[in-house]
């Protein structure tokens, strides 16, 4: 509770026209269902944006399973987080976690460089955009990519694509 009264004043302190907060537990690995409860709520109350890193590795999303008997995605749709939230990654996702991100109304941030250097794989992009999940680009952070350059993403992430399709007309510029 502590941290969440740190947090707000920090809010009250900077925020602006021009930055705005945004409650951001980690990943189901690092934060508790709880947070992402107490998270979702504050969310809600003071109507703030909220993200988390989810489904990256299959490491995750193995050890969700075997503690919570349900994939990440599934625990944070219990906690209420899920509705309307900034999701990054999505790399590792199973039967009924993308219908679970549509259903709650949240954005996918795909990550390719960043899942590339770690080794997690390559979201499902074509999955996400014939769902209708809003979907948006991004790079992590420069200790997972080395650079923060979002033209380089777009490449990438359409040449993965066209690559692991065999089809050149996916993911087109547009």
């Amino acid at each position: 509770q502590s941290r969440f009264e740190e947090a707000l004043r920090e809010q009250a302190a900077y925020e602006s026209d021009r930055i705005r907060f945004t409650l951001a537990p980690h990943a189901i690995y690092t934060c508790s269902p709880k947070l992402y409860r107490q998270a979702a709520e504050e969310s809600e109350k003071r109507e703030l944006l909220k993200t988390t890193h989810l489904s990256e590795s299959v490491t995750e999303v193995e050890d969700s399973l075997k503690k919570y008997g349900k994939t990440p995605v599934a625990v944070l749709n219990e906690t209420g987080f899920l509705d309307g939230s900034i999701l990054a990654h999505c790399v590792q996702m199973r039967p009924g976690d993308l219908e679970l991100i549509k259903n709650a109304g949240a954005t996918i941030v795909t990550n390719p460089a960043s899942n590339a250097k770690l080794g997690n794989g390559f979201a499902p992009v074509t999955g996400f955009v014939e769902a209708g999940v809003n979907l948006c680009l991004g790079t992590d952070g420069t200790a997972s990519n080395n650079t923060l350059n979002l033209f380089r993403e777009m490449g990438l992430l359409s040449l993965i694509h066209k690559g692991i399709h065999a089809d050149p007309t996916v993911l087109p510029a547009q």
